[in-house]
């Protein structure tokens, strides 16, 4: 058995476990569109964007950006795979390449007291980097990672923390590169999916 949780951003409203407020989310079901979003602005609730980089060699751009699965006790059959696919996308200035070098996640379990332990590590190292050199963004670029896991179960009281890493790097004089991890309301951009162990009956 399949379980998709899709990354989502709530805006303004907060979703709060183990002492800490976290404003992207784990669903089972894309957050609407065009739902309220309780702030006075919709900019950069689809999408972390870096800020602006320099650095000639591979670096982490986009650090341990966070989503937190609700509802957790949904989670009853024992877990025994996972798989992440994530959605980027690069600037540029128009005279410089911007390059995607890795994308990494991290899926933690995270009990009421803030404690966290690491389920598993994921990342997607490109072979050849993706490049981007137009004044603008690229169209997105997607990753899948995956990985079998021995018979793991969520406690009751815990939950599910997603982190996610974005390494990247440009050439020397560049001015505007940046990246973005994607996470679109509606949409199916960041995705975790669980493989649940099939019941006998």
């Amino acid at each position: 058995m399949f379980r998709y949780l899709y990354g989502q951003d709530l805006g303004a409203r907060q979703w709060s476990w183990g002492g800490t407020n976290y404003d992207k989310v784990l669903v089972e079901n894309p957050v609407p569109a065009n739902l309220e979003t309780w702030s006075t602005g919709q900019s950069g609730l689809d999408f972390k964007e870096s800020a602006a980089f320099t650095n000639t060699e591979k670096a982490k751009v986009i650090d341990a950006e966070k989503f937190v699965l609700v509802w957790p006790h949904e989670l009853s059959r024992p877990v025994v795979g996972v798989e992440v696919s994530a959605m980027c996308s690069l600037r540029a200035d128009g005279s410089h390449k911007t390059y995607l070098d890795e994308v990494v996640a991290r899926l933690k379990r995270v009990d009421k007291d803030g404690n966290a332990a690491l389920v598993t590590t994921l990342n997607y190292d490109f072979d050849t980097s993706p490049e981007y050199t137009a004044d603008g963004w690229s169209d997105m670029v997607g990753v899948k990672m995956n990985e079998n896991l021995d018979y793991w179960e969520l406690p009751r009281d815990e939950t599910l923390v997603l982190e996610v890493d974005v390494y990247a790097h440009t050439v020397a004089d560049a001015t505007n590169q940046k990246v973005r991890l994607h996470h679109a309301r509606g949409s199916s951009e960041l995705v975790v999916v669980l493989v649940e162990e099939q019941r006998r009956r």
